[in-house]
């Protein structure tokens, strides 16, 4: 991880090592299985910092992805949809925890490291189908 002039900006350091950190940690809980929505998206929530930039970026958009695209890598995505796959992916994770919390959460991620498919876990651990809280999210 590069940290060259990090002296010069301890706040966006204390950023990126809370975001890598987490990600190391969901990776300990479940090196399989999950969805890039709620890797990154628990990363970026962990990162301490206000969701506001998440939900003006929702707010503007013209078109918003399904959670289900959010599954693979970001890595194809263009700038701008990048973007938007972040502000959604924290945004779904913080009403995720709302719903199942912290806890839940991790019971999730233990499912997954089991080789319990995605919806079925979601499902277990959230007492709703996957495709209820998708719409739930879509609808906000």
């Amino acid at each position: 991880m590069p940290v060259r002039g990090a002296l010069e900006r301890p706040g966006e350091l204390e950023r990126v090592l809370a975001h890598e950190l987490t990600h190391a940690l969901v990776w300990s809980l479940a090196p399989r299985g999950v969805p890039t929505w709620l890797n990154e998206g628990l990363a970026v929530f962990f990162e301490g910092e206000t969701l506001d930039w998440a939900r003006r970026q929702l707010q503007a958009a013209r078109a918003r992805f399904a959670l289900a695209d959010l599954h693979s890598p970001f890595s194809a995505l263009t700038t701008e949809q990048a973007a938007m796959a972040y502000a959604e992916s924290c945004l779904a994770v913080q009403a995720l925890l709302n719903v199942i919390g912290g806890v839940g959460v991790t019971n999730l991620l233990t499912d997954l490291s089991e080789g319990v498919d995605f919806a079925a876990a979601f499902e277990r651990r959230a007492l709703m189908s996957y495709a209820e809280f998708q719409a739930e999210f879509a609808a906000r």
